[in-house]
C-alpha cells in the first residue's frame, strides 16, 4: 500500500494486489487518487474503498484496470470531499462487472457503478442515500453493451442518475429506483446515443426531478419495451416509457399511481414509428398532456391511454402524430378528470380506426372524438359512452377533408354538448353513425355526419332511448348536397327530427322512421335549397302530439316533389305539410268515418 490511509498527505493511495483490498479513509488530505486496485493488464477483483472524511484531490476507484476486467469492486463514501469521481470498477479494454458504489454524505464530481471505454458494463450497482454529487451511472460504457446496471435514490442531490449509458451499444434491462432524494437534471433507465435502448426501467416512489424523466432512451435506435411507473414524488418535466429520435419507439409502458408531472409519453419518437405503447393513470396529477404514443413526423399505431382516476389537466390522447398516420389507437376513461379526450389525432395525416371509451364516473370538462385528422381524412374511429360525463361535445371521427364510417354512441352519462357520427370541414362525410340509447342525456343536437363544405351521404342517427335537448340529424351540411342519409327513432325524448339539413345544398332522397318516443317539434324528411324525394315513416306507438310533420322544409325551391308520408294506425299530429305521396296503414280496428292521422294545428294541410 503506498500513503497512509488513516490521515497526513499523500498524493496516491493503491495497492499492489489484484484482488482482496481495502482501503479505508477517514480523515486527512490526499492530494491525487485512490485505487482499492490498480494493473495495466491484469484483471481487479473484488477490492473495496470506504471514505468517512477527509478530501481526494482527485478521483476514486474501487478497481482500475488498462487491459483486464474490473469484476466485483466497491466504494463506500459516508463523508468527506472529492474533488473527482468517484469508479466501482473501470477498464478501459475489459469488461466492468458487478462493481457498486455507496453513497450516504460528503460532496463529489460523478459516480460511475461500472466504467469500460470499449468492452461490456453489466450488472453494475449505486446506491445514493446522502451526499451531493453531479451524475450518477450505474454501468457506463463508450463502445460496448451496457445491461443489468442499476441506481437506487433515496437521500441526496444530484444532477442526472442514468441505470445505464452507452456511446455506440446497447443499453438493456438496465434499472432506476428513486424513493428520495433531489435530481436537478433528469433520470433515464437506460441511454444510448447509437444503440438501442431495451427493456429498461425507471421506478419513482418519491423525490424531486426537475427534468424529464425515461424508461428508455436512444438517440439514434430503437427504444423497445422499457417502461416508467411513478407512485409518488415531483416531476417538474415530461415522463417518457420510451424515446427515440430516429429509430422506432415500440412497446414502452408508463404506469402512474400518483405523484405530480407535467406531461405523459407512453412512447416519444421524433421521425420514425411509435406502436404498441401504453401509459396507465391510477391516480396522481398530471398538468399537461397524456399520449400513449407521440410522433413528430412517423406514423402512430396500436397505442393505448387508460385512466382509472387522478387528474388530467390536458389532453388526453391515445396518439398524436404531426404530420403521419394515426391508426388504432384509443383512449380508455373509466375515472378520473381530464379536459379533452382523442384516441388519436394527426394534423397532416390520415386517423383511421381509433377509438375511445368513456365509462364509470368519468368527468371531461372539454370534447371527446375517437380520431381527429386536421388536413385529412378521418375514417372508421368511434367513441363510446356507458357512463360519465362531458362537458363538451362527442364526435365518433372528426377530419379536415372527408369522414367516413365514424361512429359515436352514447347509452348513458350526460354530454353538455352535441353529438357527432362524423364531421369534416371539407370533403365528403359518408356512412357515419350517431347512436342514442339507455340513460344518455344529451344537452345538444345529434348529428349522423355533417360537413361544412363538402357532401353529406349516408349518414344515419339511431335513437332507442335517452334525453335529447336539440335536435337529431342524419346528415347536415352548411354549403353542399345531403342525399340519402336517416334518422331512426325507436324511444327517447327529443325537440326535433331531419333526415338531413343543408343550409345551402339540396337535400334528396333523405329518410325519417319513428316508432316510438317523443318529438316535441318538427319531423322533416329534408331540408335544404330543394328538398325532394325524402320519406317519413311513423307509428301511433310514437309521441308526435305536437309536432310538425314535414316532407320538405326550407325557404324557396321545390319542398314538395316525391315526398312521402308513410303513416302506421291512428295518431295525432299539430301539423302535416310538403309531401307528395301520403301511405296510410290503418289498424284493423278502423270502421268508415274514423280518423287515420288528426292535425290538430290551425295551418291548412294540402293533400293534392
Amino acid at each position: 500500500m503506498r500513503g497512509s490511509p488513516l490521515g497526513g498527505i499523500a498524493d496516491c493511495l493503491f495497492s499492489d494486489e489484484l484482488t482482496g483490498n481495502i482501503i479505508t479513509v477517514q480523515s486527512g488530505t490526499i492530494g491525487g487518487y485512490v485505487y482499492g486496485g490498480v494493473h495495466a493488464t491484469s484483471s481487479i477483483t473484488s477490492n473495496s474503498v470506504a471514505i468517512s472524511g477527509g478530501s481526494v484531490g482527485r478521483d476514486v476507484y474501487g478497481g482500475y484496470t488498462w487491459g483486464g476486467n474490473a469484476l466485483d469492486n466497491t466504494v463506500t463514501i459516508g463523508g468527506g470531499m472529492i474533488t473527482g469521481m468517484v469508479y466501482g470498477g473501470q477498464s478501459l479494454t475489459g469488461s466492468a462487472q458487478a462493481n457498486k458504489v455507496a453513497i450516504g454524505g460528503g460532496t463529489m464530481s460523478f459516480v460511475y457503478g461500472g466504467y469500460s471505454h470499449t468492452s461490456t458494463a453489466s450488472s453494475n450497482n449505486v446506491t445514493v442515500s446522502g451526499g451531493s454529487m453531479s451524475s450518477v451511472y450505474g454501468g457506463i460504457s463508450g463502445n460496448g453493451t451496457v445491461s443489468s446496471n442499476s441506481v437506487t435514490v433515496s437521500g441526496g442531490s444530484m444532477t442526472n442518475v442514468y441505470g445505464g449509458q452507452s456511446g455506440d451499444g446497447a443499453a438493456q434491462q438496465n434499472n432506476v429506483t428513486i424513493s428520495g432524494g433531489r435530481i436537478t437534471g433528469m433520470g433515464n433507465g437506460g441511454y444510448s446515443d447509437n444503440g438501442s435502448a431495451l427493456s429498461n426501467s425507471l421506478a419513482i416512489n418519491g423525490g424531486t426531478i426537475t427534468n424529464s424523466v425515461y424508461g428508455g432512451y436512444s438517440n439514434r435506435d430503437d427504444a423497445l419495451g422499457n417502461t416508467v411507473t411513478v407512485s409518488a414524488g415531483t416531476i417538474s418535466n415530461s415522463v417518457h416509457g420510451g424515446y427515440s429520435n430516429d429509430g422506432s419507439a415500440r412497446d414502452n409502458k408508463v404506469v402512474v399511481d400518483g405523484g405530480s408531472m407535467t406531461h405523459v409519453y407512453g412512447g416519444y419518437n421524433t421521425t420514425g414509428t411509435v406502436s404498441s405503447n401504453s401509459v396507465t393513470i391510477i391516480a396522481g396529477t398530471i398538468s399537461g398532456t397524456v399520449y400513449g404514443g407521440y410522433s413528430t413526423t412517423g406514423s402512430a399505431q396500436s397505442n393505448i391511454v387508460e385512466v382509472t382516476g387522478g387528474t388530467i389537466a390536458g389532453t388526453v390522447y391515445g396518439a398524436r402524430s404531426s404530420a403521419g398516420l394515426v391508426q388504432s389507437n384509443s383512449a380508455f376513461i373509466l375515472d378520473g378528470n381530464t379536459r379533452t379526450v382523442s384516441g388519436a389525432s394527426s394534423s397532416d395525416g390520415d386517423a383511421l380506426n381509433n377509438a375511445v371509451l368513456i365509462d364509470s364516473s368519468a368527468s371531461v370538462s372539454g370534447n371527446v372524438s375517437g380520431g381527429i385528422s386536421t388536413l385529412k381524412q378521418a375514417n372508421a374511429n368511434s367513441v363510446l359512452l356507458n357512463q360519465g360525463r362531458i362537458d363538451g361535445s362527442l364526435y365518433g371521427g372528426n377530419g379536415g377533408s372527408g369522414a367516413s364510417s365514424n361512429s359515436a354512441v352514447a347509452l348513458g352519462g350526460t354530454i353538455s354538448g352535441s353529438v357527432y357520427g362524423g364531421l369534416a370541414d371539407t370533403g365528403t362525410v359518408s356512412s357515419n353513425v350517431a347512436v342514442i340509447d339507455g340513460t344518455a342525456s344529451i344537452g345538444g343536437n345529434v348529428i349522423g355526419g355533417r360537413s361544412s363544405l363538402g357532401q353529406v351521404i349516408n349518414n344515419r342517427a339511431e335513437i332507442y332511448g335517452g334525453t335529447i335537448g336539440g335536435t337529431v340529424y342524419g346528415g347536415m351540411s352548411t354549403g353542399s348536397q345531403v342525399s340519402s342519409n336517416s334518422v331512426f327513432v325507436m324511444g327517447g325524448t327529443m325537440s326535433g327530427v331531419y333526415g338531413a339539413y343543408s343550409a345551402a345544398g339540396s337535400a334528396t332522397g333523405n329518410s325519417v322512421y319513428i316508432s316510438d318516443g317523443t318529438v316535441a317539434d318538427l319531423v322533416v324528411g329534408g331540408a335544404g335549397v330543394d328538398a325532394t324525394e325524402n320519406t317519413v315513416v311513423i307509428y301511433d306507438t310514437a309521441n308526435l302530439a305536437t309536432a310538425g310533420i314535414f316532407g320538405g322544409y326550407g325557404i324557396g325551391g321545390d319542398k314538395f316533389t316525391g315526398n312521402t308520408l308513410n303513416v302506421h294506425g291512428v295518431m295525432s299530429v299539430k301539423q302535416v305539410g310538403n309531401f307528395e305521396n301520403y301511405n296510410f296503414y290503418l289498424p284493423q280496428t278502423m270502421v268508415a268515418g274514423d280518423t287515420a292521422l288528426s292535425v290538430t294545428g290551425n295551418t291548412a294541410v294540402d293533400l293534392s
